[in-house]
């Protein structure tokens, strides 16, 4: 709710009830509640959230961007001797579904709603120790954003702004145009130029992951976007 954000109860990692479940609640008479953790007897170790989505950034950089969508493909990686980062994409078909916040690319020139692909940043000592406490992952939360602001369409051509009458000849996000930049997704996003839609799994890749010279030479996130007309 707009109350809870502004006295910053959905600050990013600080929900602490599980979605995930060890048992059907109902089964093994754990509570049933809307905010509250199931049965979180969980066989194999414990189980505790790092960000949950709805939440919002409190970091200085990107302050108030929304961890958005349906998570669905992570990857982590030690940014530094002191940083975890976690990249996740966000399933989220936009406004064949509903839309999401905006993110803009390319200079500010382009903007998309549906999916994102975010990062958070992670303290990596108190990482470690995340699981011996009860406190929420919020106090370890040290950075989040969009993880790319250059975006190029499928004719290597830097994504620009739709066009909002008309064709797009420059420019155009493809799976959301035909080749020739006709609008051909079933409803046009009234909250940006494109819309992401869902991006389904992913891999992240180290540099060199399988030894020395072997593998890519960059750390790489790989997803794909699914795409559907309907028009």
């Amino acid at each position: 709710t707009i109350s809870a954000a502004v006295n910053g109860d959905l600050q990013l990692g600080s929900i602490t009830a599980n979605i995930a479940e060890a048992n059907d609640a109902d089964r093994v008479g754990a509570t049933i509640a809307d905010g509250v953790s199931g049965d979180t007897n969980f066989p194999h170790g414990k189980i505790k959230p790092v960000m949950t989505v709805g939440e919002i950034n409190m970091c200085r950089q990107n302050h108030g961007d929304v961890y958005v969508g349906v998570p669905d493909g992570m990857g982590a990686y030690l940014r530094n001797d002191e940083t975890v980062r976690l990249v996740v994409q966000s399933e989220s078909y936009g406004p064949l579904r509903y839309e999401s916040y905006p993110y803009y690319v390319n200079d500010d020139t382009a903007s998309f709603t549906g999916s994102h692909v975010q990062y958070a940043d992670f303290d990596r000592k108190g990482l470690s120790k995340f699981l011996n406490h009860g406190r929420p992952a919020s106090n370890i939360i040290t950075g989040f954003g969009q993880v790319a602001d250059t975006y190029y369409n499928l004719a290597g051509k830097l994504v620009g702004p739709r066009t909002v009458d008309g064709l797009t000849t420059t420019g155009a996000h493809f799976s959301n145009t035909d080749a020739a930049g006709n609008w051909s997704v079933a409803e046009l996003p009234t909250e940006a130029d494109w819309l992401m839609q869902s991006l389904c799994s992913a891999h992240l890749e180290e540099a060199h992951q399988w030894g020395e010279g072997l593998g890519f030479e960059d750390d790489i996130y790989i997803t794909n976007e699914e795409w559907i007309t309907c028009k």
